[in-house]
């Protein structure tokens, strides 16, 4: 996957009125989207898309509207620190149902200044990831390529150079730097360029348990270079997406300075047992970007399976519909918990030489015991193995074919009669 930069409208002649360049992210997204048998579903977030660019003299905001709705807000005072320079980031969205306050290919969006009946530029939303630039100061009144409110921030007069002179003496000139959204006060060895530098080039979340907690780890995303960083939006592909997730993303959609840097936090939570391995993409208009971080994992068995009869356990995981389904993905040692409010009509044949815990009667979030009793209503048969037993009433015909190695003491019978054997045996 690359980045494919036209600068064709980077060139002197502003007379358009605006000079727009596009980065747009070449190559395939691979979107997963998994579908419950419990008619939910899960969908990942899409990639957004950045409008960048000098914002107008003594402009106080800048926004986007579709049809007519703001989707995305930059307030010049709250960031002076990117002065002359303007950002905004457009949530995408091209799946139904759309969800408020988002774009999609193909839409047409508004720019507006400081709350102008007007629209300062229309542009057309173009496909997910794509980072546009996009002047909104049109005033060059010396006609020499550079925007007044450019020169202003950067010399302090229109006077001070014509674009031709090399101010900081590095081999471009100011024009160049102009083009390259670089200072050209600063002298630098090499021609200018922002630099994605990040802390890891690969996270490695290690063991974590398949129980739905997941683990997190923070990854620094820094500009090395001379140039001001233009993030567009983080996004993780490969056959385990889904297993990873981004939470508090400072990074999407911020432009850095040089030297400046930002973290996001990366989220493993294995949907399975087993290595996961996914990629997260940081595109920017650092020439060599997308930067690739490699993300790897292993779902490992908690020791602690869950049963529900809506199979979502409050999000707990494993999650089974069913005890049986339980216990056959259950190993030495493993302990079954089955929610006190279930109702579970099953033939059980427990046939496996592992020793296992069968308790019930735990509350919603599985966090307790509440001492009353989940019920099967069915019939038990234990033919192999430990099984030690809390919590559980049989309602309808039981068999127990072997008894050694039952804990007769935690287990709860209501229809005796039906087992032929004594309440003491």
């Amino acid at each position: 996957m690359g980045v494919l930069i036209d600068a064709s409208n980077c060139e002197k002649g502003l007379g358009a009125g605006m000079n727009i360049l596009k980065v747009g992210l070449v190559g395939s997204i691979i979107v997963a989207i998994c579908f419950f048998a419990f008619s939910a579903h899960a969908r990942l977030p899409e990639p957004d898309n950045i409008i960048y660019g000098v914002a107008r003299e003594n402009s106080a905001s800048v926004t986007a509207k579709v049809n007519g709705v703001e989707i995305a807000a930059f307030s010049v005072a709250t960031n002076s620190r990117l002065a002359p320079y303007y950002i905004l980031r457009l949530p995408i969205d091209s799946l139904d149902p759309q969800i408020p306050g988002t774009a999609r290919p193909g839409d047409t969006v508004e720019i507006f200044v400081d709350g102008e009946i007007t629209a300062a530029a229309t542009l057309t939303v173009g496909p997910m990831g794509e980072i546009i630039r996009l002047h909104l100061a049109t005033e060059d009144s010396d006609d020499d390529g550079m925007l007044d409110v450019w020169e202003m921030a950067y010399f302090g007069s229109l006077t001070a150079s014509d674009g031709s002179g090399d101010s900081d003496n590095d081999g471009l000139s100011d024009l160049e730097e102009f083009q390259r959204d670089a200072d050209p006060t600063t002298k630098t060895e090499t021609p200018p360029a922002p630099v994605l530098d990040v802390d890891n080039e690969s996270l490695d979340f290690a063991e974590v348990q398949f129980d739905g907690s997941g683990s997190s780890k923070t990854l620094q995303v820094t500009n090395s270079g001379d140039v001001n960083l233009v993030i567009g939006p983080l996004v993780i592909t490969g056959s385990d997406a889904t297993c990873f997730s981004l939470t508090n993303d400072n990074c999407s959609g911020e432009m850095l300075e040089p030297g400046n840097s930002r973290t996001v936090e990366v989220v493993f939570t294995p949907g399975s047992l087993g290595v996961k391995t996914a990629t997260l993409s940081i595109p920017s208009n650092d020439p060599e970007t997308p930067q690739l971080v490699a993300l790897t994992g292993t779902g490992v068995d908690s020791g602690i399976l869950y049963v529900c009869d809506d199979s979502y356990c409050n999000g707990l995981k494993p999650c089974f519909s069913s005890v049986f389904g339980a216990y056959s993905a259950s190993a030495n040692g493993s302990e079954i918990r089955v929610g006190e409010k279930g109702f579970f009509l099953e033939e059980l044949t427990l046939d496996e030489d592992v020793d296992i815990f069968l308790r019930g009667g735990w509350n919603a979030d599985y966090s307790d015991n509440t001492g009353y009793s989940s019920t099967i209503n069915g019939s038990l048969t234990i033919s192999a193995g430990t099984v030690t037993v809390e919590g559980i009433v049989i309602e309808g015909p039981a068999t127990l074919t072997q008894l050694d190695g039952l804990n007769a003491g935690s287990w709860r019978i209501r229809s005796w009669s039906d087992l032929g054997w004594g309440r003491n045996r």
